[in-house]
């Protein structure tokens, strides 16, 4: 008796593990066990425990109901799968786009500094070019008063011509370029000559001097007028000053 009833407490608690373990698996949807249908008491629900049936009817039904839920199951693994696949595609397009975000911003990186090299290289060429400007704007100045300047002088030497002092030359009208710019040099050369040696008296200027003063006292005194052309031919060919000769002249007088 012994025996029969530690039998019996071993029977109850085997069954009692499985139908523990057939609660988790109806849980999990495996309603399968031991090619038997696992139907729960009409006193219970799923977490109930579990009795084992041989009915052919109700295994039909159940069957079907297993059927049926095994369907949806696979059903609903399928839709996992694709669930899944769906979501590595989509992981793979963020990364992906990820990627080109980086690429993106990078290039964008580098535009910037592209950008910020030519805007210094532009300005510095701004720069530069403001500096050129106010030079030329320097240098045209200076050349705009050169020419104003050379447009007076040009004007007043064409004013002389005009007047006669060089009339020998010609009407200044009908002279060429070459030979106005001829004349203005030649004048040029004239008036700085005199301002450099004002008191001295050319050897022309003295020949023709003693030639008119000997032709004049030839009738009077023909040794006075030869010592007069004798000495003022000294004193023209050293460049006396114009007071040597004066005096020469009123000494022999």
């Amino acid at each position: 008796q012994h025996r029969s009833l530690s039998g019996d407490e071993d029977s109850d608690s085997s069954t009692l593990n499985e139908d523990e373990d057939l609660e988790r698996r109806a849980t999990a949807g495996n309603f399968r066990r031991r090619g038997a249908i696992c139907v729960p008491r009409s006193s219970g629900g799923i977490s109930a425990r579990f009795d084992y049936t041989d009915d052919p009817a109700l295994s039909m039904e159940q069957h079907r109901d297993e059927e049926r839920r095994t369907n949806e199951l696979e059903s609903q693994r399928a839709s996992r799968r694709d669930l899944k696949r769906e979501a590595e595609r989509l992981r793979s397009q963020v990364q992906d786009l990820r990627r080109e975000l980086r690429l993106a911003r990078e290039k964008t990186q580098n535009l910037e500094l592209e950008m910020e090299t030519k805007l210094e290289s532009a300005a510095s060429a701004t720069a530069q070019s403001s500096q050129q400007s106010d030079a030329h704007a320097q240098t045209a100045e200076t050349l705009r008063n050169e020419v104003s300047s050379l447009e007076v002088e040009i004007s007043d030497l064409r004013s002389a011509l005009r007047k006669g002092v060089i009339a020998a030359r010609g009407d200044v009208s009908q002279m060429t370029g070459d030979e106005l710019r001829e004349e203005i040099r030649r004048l040029r050369r004239s008036a700085s000559a005199r301002r450099s040696s004002r008191e001295t008296i050319s050897i022309h200027t003295c020949a023709n001097s003693t030639r008119n003063l000997s032709a004049r006292l030839a009738g009077r005194n023909s040794e006075c007028a030869g010592s007069l052309r004798s000495s003022c031919n000294n004193a023209c060919a050293r460049r006396s000053p114009a007071t040597r000769i004066i005096t020469i002249i009123i000494i022999i007088s």
